[in-house]
């Protein structure tokens, strides 16, 4: 179902980075995971915390990102207690879709040190 990224990081340099930024980031608080299913449903990065995924995270260049229906489809079976979408622009925060907020990689960095 979904694998820690200690062992596997999936996806292309940006998110590769941003990914391992992200594990820093949340300290030992949160174990970092990759989703990912034959159906389609992807997560690039989830994060788990006392036995329940905490967050569900989606990464984008686009300072207007568009979410997929892999990401929507993740987010329903893991039911995250918070779910975003990193957008490319360097500040900005508004609700992407339901239950998911739109991030930028800055405030992020702050939600994840809490």
């Amino acid at each position: 179902m979904y694998r820690n990224l200690r062992f596997s990081i999936h996806g292309g340099r940006i998110c590769t980075v941003i990914a391992i930024v992200f594990t820093g980031s949340s300290g030992n608080r949160r174990t970092p995971y990759y989703y990912r299913t034959e159906d389609g449903a992807e997560v690039d990065l989830l994060f788990e915390r006392a036995g329940r995924v905490d967050m569900a995270i989606e990464i984008k260049r686009s300072s207007s990102p568009a979410l997929s229906k892999g990401f929507h489809a993740g987010c329903e079976v893991l039911k995250p207690r918070s779910a975003y979408v990193v957008h490319g622009a360097a500040e900005g925060r508004w609700p992407a879709s339901k239950g998911v907020e739109a991030i930028s990689l800055r405030e992020l960095m702050t939600v994840l040190v809490k």
